[in-house]
């Protein structure tokens, strides 16, 4: 599975993920320093607390928060944020407590549990869980109350993007207008390994669901297949199927252009030892770079078809890259190719350049 991961996804899309954020949300989770130095609670770094089961609740109401601490809070606000989701927070500084009541003023919602202190009234209360030690169990009840919570926010508040299956997590990057989802398979049961305890279930099982997005744009490419992906049309934008394999996974770039082509600029003729200027261009219906990272696989080969330095994957950030293909005084003159794919659309473009002593 990590030898699949890496070929998949950390080496061809490592570079494009490098420059694509996360995409801004407006959901947030505090976790509070006042109420762990004040009241005992906080993770201390693992996730059998209240306050990760409570992101694991957000993560499968399909909701994408930011993780706040006080500092945060009280040095920038809450400005931006629709949902504020406060698990144990029995014990809040006064700076933090002004910036909560400022932001229910504005509008925003406050999810709690009963635990929050009674200076702040929250919107919607979502009871603690104490977890049992059966995992089966345990996970059920959570996705129950990330059930309930969608319940009573859903007539408040509208997702980016979700997935008709809570076992499918999605979660969104941004570059420009182009969207990054992330679906992820989450629906396991107990195997062979340590399930027979009953405390993880560690095997992963088939899955599928209809992801959503509320976007009207209809292009969207798979990055781990390189193939666009046909999407229907909704009243609340686009949605397409998702299948997946056991511990599976799918990136999906959403553009705002469809991809039509690739272009390749280079001189047709260069000499052993000089610097040859490559620049790649991956365009879109109206023949401009698209706005987007996009992912790029280029070989440069040599007379004999061995790959000569320069060739690997890169991000074309923007639509464009620039790839400056040295040549040694001791290379083959000849014939050289020089093949660029795209690894959205899986396009694929080649030159040929001819190397002379």
């Amino acid at each position: 599975m990590l030898a699949e991961l890496v070929r998949d996804v950390v080496r061809p899309l490592g570079p494009t993920l490098l420059q694509v954020p996360d995409r801004k949300t407006d959901v947030a989770i505090l976790e509070s320093f006042s109420s762990q130095m004040f009241a005992g609670r906080g993770t201390y770094g693992w996730s059998g607390s209240w306050e990760a089961d409570m992101h694991l609740i957000l993560q499968w109401a399909h909701l994408q928060p930011k993780t706040l601490f006080d500092e945060t809070v009280a040095r920038d606000g809450l400005e931006g944020y629709r949902v504020l989701v406060m698990p144990f927070c029995d014990v809040l500084t006064e700076s933090v407590w002004r910036k909560v009541k400022e932001f229910q003023k504005r509008g925003g919602l406050v999810v709690s549990d009963e635990f929050l202190t009674p200076a702040i009234i929250p919107d919607i209360v979502i009871p603690s869980y104490k977890r049992t030690g059966k995992a089966e169990e345990d996970k059920a009840a959570l996705q129950a109350k990330a059930a309930d919570l969608r319940k009573e926010l859903d007539p408040f508040y509208q997702r980016y993007g979700e997935a008709s299956n809570p076992d499918v997590v999605v979660r969104f990057r941004q570059y420009r207008g182009t969207d990054y989802l992330f679906a992820i398979n989450d629906k396991r049961t107990f195997g062979d390994y340590v399930g027979h305890h009953g405390k993880v279930m560690e095997k992963g099982l088939p899955n599928a669901a209809t992801v959503s997005v509320s976007r009207k744009t209809r292009f969207v490419y798979d990055l781990v297949a390189h193939k666009g992906v046909w999407t229907d049309r909704t009243d609340k934008g686009l949605e397409f199927p998702v299948n997946l394999g056991p511990g599976d996974g799918r990136l999906f770039m959403i553009t705002a252009e469809p991809i039509i082509a690739i272009r390749v600029t280079a001189p047709a003729q260069a000499r052993l030892g000089a610097r040859v200027p490559l620049s790649l261009a991956v365009v879109d219906s109206r023949q401009e770079p698209v706005e987007a990272v996009v992912p790029l696989h280029v070989e440069i080969l040599d007379p004999q078809n061995r790959l000569a330095e320069g060739s690997g994957h890169y991000a074309a950030k923007d639509g464009k890259l620039d790839v400056p293909v040295d040549l040694a005084p001791n290379d083959l003159a000849g014939e050289w190719t020089i093949r660029a794919k795209e690894l959205a659309s899986g396009l694929t473009r080649e030159h040929r350049l001819t190397v002379i002593p």
